[in-house]
């Protein structure tokens, strides 16, 4: 039982570091979107 606690606690760690991966990828895209008509 406490290997099958410790493999969700894992799960649950690379989950939130897949979120936090993705919302920094797409607070950067919203922010090259807003600055690429300043370019042209």
């Amino acid at each position: 039982m406490a290997s099958r606690t410790r493999v969700l606690s894992e799960m649950a760690s690379k989950l939130t570091n897949l979120a936090r991966t993705f919302s920094l990828a797409a607070l950067l895209a919203i922010h090259y979107s807003q600055m690429l008509p300043l370019a042209f």
